[in-house]
């Protein structure tokens, strides 16, 4: 009870502020977990989001309406979610801009579809979500299922002829989708799976996990886990003395996984739609704009917060009304993304251009740039 009101008093406080204002204009709801476990995903989210619409009304708005934002904490809690996102439509929200896992979006997914309205995630990206009769819900990166096959093609690349995957069951909607996804492609080629580690990702999850491992002496490994519980096995088997070729859904791509993992990660390969060390114009002048406003640079969920409004605002301009907004945004396409166009099919599923990443010396870079300078993209070389 204590949570569930310290969630909804924003809420209130909210629509009072809202009657008194009787403000015109276009509200987006933001909902995301905003202190737990995934705070760092979610307000780096909410911090593009913020940069994008105030370029968006610096520009004049949508049809000389301004953008508004209001915004919940769901603390990664399903229930939470749903009591967000119904407050947020109940004052205005012509969309909800969240959440940041694929199994909390697919269970407060259903309440957002019998109000008609869309829901658009900069992170969240398991098939099931696009998988479904109303076609209200819309993701920012690549499926899990896409990226999972590109990565099984790049391991297959460089030889891998067997794999053993640790699998969260904590959020089962995106980790079994992109193991699904992988051995589709993997074993066809010529791998095969040697074993399934089903964890809940945590302490005992992860201790559990890294004994099999070391037991097991595996040549590859495919993680599909959260940053931290990923750097933390990876240092339990390196200490081990082995040094198998590390393989990760992009659930990883975020600044704890090197922070945490430090050489033990190095070598460490994923697939994404976009590069953080990118040095195009637009991509320059966002990480200007974010570390002015924010003093750091952003993480890659924030690029994608600022397009989900990109694509919020054109899609707006043009919908009939906030019941035409899903089918808008599947018109409005290609939209103008911080490293290139991207559009949204039919499902509602971004497509873009996939890239592989490797982790070098502490960050992600792309494999492309590493092999033009005569490094093995996939070793595990630790870090000078």
């Amino acid at each position: 009870f204590v949570r569930r009101t310290a969630v909804l008093l924003p809420a209130l406080l909210g629509a009072l502020a809202a009657v008194s204002c009787s403000r015109p204009g276009y509200v987006l709801g933001f909902a995301g977990d905003l202190s737990g476990v995934a705070a760092d995903l979610s307000v780096a989210a909410r911090n593009g989001v913020t940069l994008s619409l105030e370029d968006v009304n610096r520009s004049g708005g949508v049809g000389g309406q301004k953008l508004r934002l209001l915004s919940l904490d769901d603390h990664g809690d399903p229930s939470l979610a749903i009591d967000a996102d119904r407050s947020l439509l109940d004052q205005g929200a012509v969309a909800i801009i969240g959440h940041f896992t694929s199994a909390v979006s697919l269970l407060a997914l259903p309440a957002v579809e019998f109000r008609q309205r869309v829901m658009i995630s900069p992170f969240a990206s398991s098939p099931l979500l696009a998988d479904r009769p109303a076609r209200l819900f819309f993701m920012l990166q690549s499926d899990a299922g896409t990226e999972a096959s590109a990565l099984a093609s790049v391991a297959l690349e460089q030889r891998v002829n067997a794999v053993t995957l640790i699998i969260d069951e904590g959020n089962r909607p995106y980790t079994e989708q992109f193991a699904s996804g992988f051995e589709a492609r993997f074993v066809p080629g010529g791998g095969r799976i040697e074993r399934s580690i089903r964890i809940l990702g945590g302490e005992s999850g992860d201790r559990e996990a890294a004994d099999s491992c070391i037991r097991l002496k595996p040549g590859a490994l495919l993680f599909c886990l959260d940053a931290e519980d990923t750097a933390f096995l990876c240092q339990r088997i390196r200490l081990a003395g082995l040094h198998p070729r590390l393989f990760s859904s992009n659930w990883v791509m975020t600044a704890d996984l090197p922070r945490y993992g430090g050489a033990a990660v190095e070598g460490l390969v994923s697939m994404g739609d976009l590069d953080q060390g990118a040095t195009n114009p637009r991509s320059l002048a966002f990480r200007m704009a974010y570390r002015r406003r924010f003093g750091m640079d952003p993480p890659l969920v924030a690029y994608f917060g600022y397009e989900t409004v990109t694509a919020l605002a054109r899609a707006l301009g043009r919908a009939r009304g906030a019941g035409d907004l899903a089918a808008a945004l599947r018109a409005c396409g290609p939209y103008p993304g911080i490293q290139g166009d991207f559009f949204f099919d039919e499902q509602g599923r971004a497509r873009r251009s996939l890239k592989s990443f490797v982790v070098y010396h502490g960050r992600f870079v792309q494999a492309d740039s590493l092999l033009y300078a005569g490094r093995d993209a996939g070793s595990a070389e630790p870090r000078p």
